[in-house]
């Protein structure tokens, strides 16, 4: 694979940066569900983002930047075809909360309990996939070089025991 250029790896952190935002989005819910917490408040977890110039990732926490990989070291840690895989990713994040946030609802107002049944294992099925991509989107991010010791590393790690479950 060739050595990605600056728009390839624009691109690349745009993509992911927003699959790391829906997991952002979908985890208190996630967690609500699985029946655990990352024992990190909402508003003390890191965020991964764009370097203003978008061709940086950079790590915050409490609003400050604490760690940043650049233009320069992801050349030397992606390739061309990654762009490919971390959009796929995205788009497959994206459909999965989509329908975990449409079929959620469905849970709590239902009262038979044969529907609510099916409702939950929908939702099981739903959240496994979800796992799945999760789990891919937080190794591609530390692949980069970022450190994931906050929240992210927690939904990592029940998300991983989860598919080990096969729950």
């Amino acid at each position: 694979m060739s050595l990605p250029d600056l728009p390839t790896i624009s691109a690349i952190i745009a993509a992911l940066t927003g699959s790391v935002g829906l997991i952002d989005r979908v985890t208190d819910t996630y967690l609500k569900f699985r029946g655990t917490q990352t024992g990190v408040p909402k508003e003390h977890r890191a965020k991964i983002v764009a370097g203003s110039d978008g061709t940086s990732l950079v790590r915050l926490e409490h609003g400050r930047e604490v760690e940043r990989v650049t233009y320069e070291e992801l050349t030397r840690k992606l390739n061309s075809g990654d762009l490919s895989y971390v959009r796929a990713l995205e788009s497959s994040m994206n459909t999965h909360k989509q329908i975990w946030e449409s079929a959620l609802p469905s849970l709590a107002s239902e009262i038979n309990p044969v529907a609510k049944a099916k409702v939950q294992v929908q939702l099981d099925a739903i959240a496994g996939d979800m796992e799945k991509d999760l789990l891919q989107i937080l190794d591609f991010v530390t692949r980069t070089g970022l450190h994931l010791d906050d929240h992210y590393a927690s939904v990592r790690h029940i998300a991983a025991q989860k598919r080990q479950q096969g729950v």
